[in-house]
């Protein structure tokens, strides 16, 4: 992978996370910029970001699709990238 893939893509999951958990539901914007800003510092966001959207799209799949995911779904999805390479 390329350094400008790997930033793509890393550019793609914030905003998609960032417009749910910020944009969407302010109330979870403490939650968001806490883990981004742990994961920023500890050299890791790529790694946390990839795995939350990894396990996102997999939440997508067993609930038919995008449009069936709740808030929750994406907390959880940051949660589990947060907590496989940062906890």
């Amino acid at each position: 992978m390329t350094q400008q893939t790997a930033e793509s893509n890393l550019h793609e999951w914030f905003w998609l996370f960032k417009h749910k958990l910020v944009d969407e539901y302010p109330e979870f914007s403490e939650t968001f910029d806490y883990m981004v800003g742990n994961a920023n510092d500890s050299g890791l966001l790529y790694e946390v970001m990839e795995f939350a959207y990894r396990h996102l799209q997999v939440e997508a799949a067993l609930e038919g699709g995008e449009d069936n995911l709740t808030i929750t779904d994406y907390l959880k999805a940051l949660d589990y990238g947060y907590d496989e390479w940062i906890k």
